[in-house]
């Protein structure tokens, strides 16, 4: 059990940086702990079509180089990962950007 302020901020569609108000949030809150989930447990709702799974381990690699190799990724149920790291650091603040996309 982490006994410092983490705080989670949980990359989903939106893979920036820049002009990202929940990052900027999660990281005024305490330390960091950037993470990003491949959810191919309900394809139906949350699949990445061709192009986006072919660019995918690119864009994953430079965010996690801007990160400074501080972003942790993982495959499965994202509610489950989620209330798992929450519980393992104590967690009480998890930040994400809303996802655009409709099918959601």
């Amino acid at each position: 059990m982490v006994s410092e302020k983490v705080a989670l901020h949980w990359f989903r569609q939106d893979l920036r940086i820049a002009d990202n108000p929940a990052l900027l949030s999660a990281a005024d809150y305490g330390s960091l702990l950037p993470i990003y989930i491949l959810d191919e447990t309900t394809p139906e709702a949350f699949s990445i079509g061709g192009a986006g799974r072919l660019w995918l381990p690119h864009s994953l690699k430079s965010l996690n180089d801007k990160l400074n190799g501080n972003l942790r990724c993982f495959k499965g149920y994202p509610e489950t990962i989620l209330k798992d790291l929450c519980e393992d650091y104590d967690n009480k603040f998890v930040t994400w950007n809303r996802a655009y996309d409709p099918c959601r």
